[in-house]
């Protein structure tokens, strides 16, 4: 079930109220990040699946217990490790529920040429220069995913390299569309999951019985290059995370 299967959510009964969303209507679209590795596997069909730390249990390690997760809403209800706890925690996934759409941010340059200005003089002349100017959504744009930025672009320019989290909706090439979610502990991952995250293995590099192993131990060790230095979210922390699965939607 989607949230447009969910009655509140969907309005197909007018006196229901969704507790999560108050009776939302379409999608959501939201920004996620992703390096250069994962961009690439994305686009060639590897990665369909993305752990991200779930931050408000970070601060609330008593949280061990997973009650239920509500993927229509992209919640996860949880409850603390005393066993009579009588108020569990609703969790609310960052990344959106099924249905919900996803935009990603990834390493970018912007086309920078010369363009003629004019201005005024001190004795009333008109006079001009060249300087650079970024070309902005008409001008070129570079996926550094793809490799290194040539040196000149096709109008004689440059492009001047971004960081991912300075991306811009218009200047996004990779749209998602969020098919599951669920939270877990990130040591739950398996030999599949691991091959949805985009990690590559072949039998060239072990036996095929413990590939799924190798693949497990790839992940962890990407985990900790990643979060390995952040309290609580390395990978012998054990932290939960949100399992985001997601489809390429091509234009």
């Amino acid at each position: 079930m989607t949230w447009r299967e969910c009655p509140a959510c969907a309005g197909a009964d007018a006196t229901l109220s969704c507790k999560y969303c108050g009776g939302r209507r379409g999608f959501e679209e939201r920004p996620i990040l992703f390096s250069g590795p994962m961009v690439r596997a994305i686009l060639n069909g590897r990665k369909t699946q993305t752990r991200r730390i779930v931050k408000q249990l970070v601060a609330d390690p008593g949280c061990a217990r997973l009650l239920h997760t509500d993927p229509v809403h992209g919640v996860a209800t949880l409850g603390h490790s005393i066993p009579d706890d009588p108020v569990p925690l609703d969790v609310p996934c960052p990344y959106g529920a099924e249905g919900d759409r996803l935009w990603v941010r990834e390493t970018f340059g912007l086309e920078w040429v010369k363009e003629e200005y004019f201005w005024n003089d001190a004795n009333g002349g008109s006079r001009s220069d060249l300087r650079w100017a970024c070309g902005g959504q008409e001008g070129e744009r570079w996926y550094y995913a793809d490799g290194e930025a040539p040196g000149e672009t096709e109008h004689g320019g440059h492009f001047d390299k971004r960081p991912s989290i300075h991306m811009p909706r218009w200047a996004s090439r990779i749209n998602l569309e969020v098919t599951g979610v669920r939270a877990e502990r990130v040591q739950e991952i398996t030999g599949p999951n691991a091959a949805a995250e985009g990690i590559a293995a072949s039998t060239l590099d072990c036996r095929a019985e413990h590939l799924g192993r190798l693949r497990c131990d790839r992940f962890a060790d990407l985990w900790d290059e990643i979060n390995g230095k952040r309290d609580g979210c390395s990978w012998a922390d054990n932290p939960w995370v949100w399992v985001v699965e997601f489809s390429r939607i091509l234009p």
